[in-house]
């Protein structure tokens, strides 16, 4: 199945959206090697951003050859995933496929080499506490240090909750949040962390596996990247587990809602699959329906039928569900 054939029966997306995804799609299936790739897009090194002596976050700054070094594209990663093979390929997809915006990842603390920044006694307290700024303080510094004065963000996931926080606490004015599967409702961080993250990978291979069958590079990035077992030990860090806490108890709509009455941001576009295991359906329609009711046209959604948390996995739908956001 081509990829224009499996975007349609994702999703009713605009055909211009379409037709630039799979052609895009034609020029990624053409590497063996995700190396390869990234140095095509022109994927740096990741570097570490801190400030004040800590332990930082870890960026990865994409800057095409023309673009306006003041304006980026802001992505903000699933909960436990640092910036390894498997999220930069996200990461080279969606630059690719918007190659005249500078695009900026942050990855999250995890194990290993990729551990990442670590949170103190009193940023774990404030994350437990309601206080969302310790999600995005090193991110929003090394923005500011930077330069940026206007960005678009998207985030994915934990990304979906984290993206409305950088909003909220940005120097920078940000026109356009994509927010894709969020938690929501509220549950126990318990609950999210041994019942409900682990049934999304259930549905993980239904959007990875014909993304890997097109794409070898895709395949070599995927079994390049650390094991299930890296990736538990690094949610069971004292960081981790207080985003976690924050992730399942921040009531998102509320949240949204605050974000939106401070304008932190211009509009808000949030995108869930009807099947998701972390976005329950009916609660997000009632959301949705009542966020519009407040804020008409500065909120957005796409529902995509059918589909499961682990969507965005697919990373052709990832840039597509971006690129048709962004165009609304």
């Amino acid at each position: 199945m081509s990829t224009a054939e499996r975007l349609e029966q994702y999703y009713p997306f605009e055909q211009n959206v379409i037709d630039e995804i799979a052609e895009f799609a034609d020029y990624q299936s053409g590497f063996e090697s995700y190396r390869d790739f990234f140095g095509a897009v022109g994927i740096p090194e990741v570097q570490v951003v801190s400030h004040d002596g800590s332990n930082g976050a870890t960026v990865v700054d994409v800057r095409p050859k023309d673009h306006d070094e003041k304006d980026a594209l802001v992505m903000h990663l699933p909960m436990g995933n640092p910036l390894n093979s498997n999220q930069l390929y996200q990461v080279a997809t969606i630059a690719g496929t918007n190659p005249d915006s500078r695009v900026i990842a942050f990855g999250n603390p995890s194990s290993g080499k990729f551990r990442g920044e670590s949170f103190t006694r009193s940023e774990r307290k404030n994350l437990i506490n309601g206080e969302l700024r310790p999600l995005v303080e090193n991110g929003l510094r090394y923005l500011e240090a930077q330069g940026v004065e206007s960005a678009n963000e998207i985030g994915y996931s934990y990304g979906a909750l984290k993206v409305l926080a950088s909003a909220n606490y940005a120097a920078h004015s940000v026109d356009n949040v994509v927010s894709i599967e969020p938690v929501n409702p509220t549950r126990s961080s318990i609950k999210l962390g041994l019942v409900d993250f682990p049934s999304t990978e259930k549905a993980l291979g239904d959007y990875t596996g014909p993304a890997k069958e097109e794409f070898a590079s895709f395949k070599n990035a995927r079994d390049d990247e650390p094991g299930m077992i890296a990736y538990v030990s690094g949610l069971a860090r004292l960081t981790n587990l207080a985003i976690g806490r924050a992730l399942a108890h921040t009531e998102y709509g509320s949240y949204a809602g605050h974000s939106l009455d401070n304008h932190a941001m211009n509009s808000l576009s949030v995108v869930w699959g009807s099947e998701s295991e972390l976005a329950d359906d009916t609660v997000m329609q009632e959301m949705i329906s009542d966020m519009q009711t407040v804020y008409d046209d500065r909120v957005k959604a796409m529902r995509l039928e059918g589909q499961k948390h682990a969507m965005v996995n697919d990373p052709s739908l990832h840039a597509a569900i971006v690129k048709q956001a962004l165009s609304r």
